[in-house]
């Protein structure tokens, strides 16, 4: 028995669990890599949905399991940076390491910036003022004369949009 047989009828299908995987071993390359983060994401989403709903759980497994994913990797480049510190390249790796992730975060801003230009004008505004302003709710809802319950409605949107639009950003 595989482990995907274990999930089938608690959340997901055999077929979602296998598009999951299909989709996770495109992000990082590593078949193995994959069914391990996939499944330790599922433990979390199990022990996350005892406390709270969960909203998108597909999209909170691809995202949890990446990040695992990117933490193993970065677990095994230390790993392998400690192998290798005895050869002085220790000083040449951090340089590297800092300029990947220096570029990763400016394409995480440009996708972000990108996908929030995509939202309506009134949506996008009120989840800048909520997230980036700190504006509360009720101060929004007196600005926009609606009420807070739309505002709250208006950022939960948002919120998934960007989600959805975001999902495989690492």
């Amino acid at each position: 028995m595989q482990w995907g047989d274990t999930l089938s009828g608690d959340i997901f299908d055999r077929q979602t669990i296998g598009k999951l995987l299909r989709r996770l071993q495109r992000k990082v390359g590593d078949e193995c890599l994959a069914e391990d983060s996939l499944q330790a994401a599922y433990a979390r989403l199990v022990e996350r949905q005892s406390r709270e709903t969960i909203i998108n759980p597909e999209g909170f497994l691809v995202k949890v399991a990446t990040n695992i994913a990117i933490d193993e990797r970065r677990r095994e480049r230390t790993r392998r940076l400690h192998n290798q510190a005895d050869d002085g390249s220790v000083d040449n790796y951090q340089n590297f390491q800092f300029q990947d992730e220096v570029l990763a975060g400016q394409e995480r801003l440009i996708r972000v910036s990108r996908a929030l230009a995509r939202l309506p004008a009134r949506s996008r505004d009120i989840f800048l003022m909520h997230r980036l302003a700190g504006y509360k709710y009720s101060e929004i809802a007196l600005r926009y004369g609606i009420t807070t319950s739309a505002v709250e409605k208006q950022i939960a949107k948002v919120v998934l949009i960007l989600t959805d639009d975001l999902v495989d950003i690492k």
